[in-house]
């Protein structure tokens, strides 16, 4: 039906106590294929605000097929010990064949696998309901947002330090160069069909966790592809800001001073690799 009505996008909810664990990895592999997200609730048919729900069993493995993954405000996902309906004889070889289907799907849905280590902690009879902690920390729930990734790059000899993060607003993409022995910065973000307003902004936010610091940039907002850059001085003491925060990003101001057009970088996996970039860079100085 998916591909008679040419469907695309779009949030699949679920609604379910479980079923057949292997049937609920195929249909998560499936909804990724189709490049749908998901969410733990209840959709009216009149398309109205959707309501609680809960995601039980092998209803988990066709959830963490969606890339973006949502919950419904007090819904519920919970998890058990899979069993099997085999001989007792053949037990041990079906368990570890399930234990690897499991982690495999979980890694590959971008779940950390101590979900399944959760699952085993599970009594033979009964269900945990994760904590909206443990969904957030086990990467079940993203709430619209992937994890973050850094890494330097050499791209003709220049080498750079680039973090990125998509989100359901886009792509962002924090990039600290080193020009003559000082760091410098460069935004890129994915404006979609605002691009072209992001570029005409005139006015621009280092982001550090919650604060906006106001910035002047080398040379003009430039545009491409659908994709808006800008390229800023960045000082000793922004820096230190940077490495003591959680997040990095940039903000464009459009002249509403209600709105701006942005995005943050987690820098969990960033911070060791800032200091040893700056590090590098300061070796770098021409004579």
């Amino acid at each position: 039906m998916v591909n008679k009505n040419q469907i695309s996008t779009g949030t699949v909810y679920l609604n379910s106590p479980g079923g057949s664990l292997l049937a609920g990895i195929e249909l998560g592999k499936a909804i990724r294929r189709g490049g749908f997200d998901t969410s733990v609730g209840r959709r009216p048919n009149d398309g109205g605000q959707a309501k609680d729900g809960g995601c039980y069993s092998a209803c988990v493995f066709a959830y963490v097929g969606g890339g973006y993954r949502y919950s419904n405000g007090n819904s519920q996902i919970g998890v058990h010990r899979f069993s099997t309906a085999a001989p007792a004889s053949t037990d041990l070889d079906m368990a570890q064949i399930l234990s690897a289907a499991i982690t495999n799907h979980l890694t590959a849905m971008g779940v950390d696998v101590a979900l399944f280590e959760r699952m085993v902690q599970a009594p033979s009879d009964g269900i945990i309901v994760l904590t909206k902690a443990e969904q957030k920390n086990m990467r079940v729930v993203n709430d619209g947002v992937l994890p973050a990734t850094w890494a330097l790059v050499n791209t003709q000899g220049a080498i750079y330090l680039k973090g990125e993060q998509q989100t359901y607003r886009g792509l962002g993409k924090f990039i600290f160069n080193c020009v003559d022995g000082a760091v410098t910065g460069a935004a890129f973000y994915e404006g979609g069909s605002n691009a072209g307003t992001i570029a005409a902004t005139q006015r621009y936010s280092l982001r550090i966790d919650s604060q906006f610091l106001p910035m002047e940039l080398h040379g003009p907002v430039g545009l491409l592809n659908g994709y808006v850059s800008a390229y800023f001085p960045l000082s000793t003491d922004q820096l230190r800001a940077i490495v003591a925060a959680q997040e990095v990003g940039f903000a464009f101001h459009p002249p509403n001073p209600d709105l701006f057009f942005g995005y943050t970088v987690n820098l969990a996996d960033g911070r060791s690799k800032i200091v040893d970039f700056t590090k590098f860079c300061a070796t770098q100085k021409k004579k």
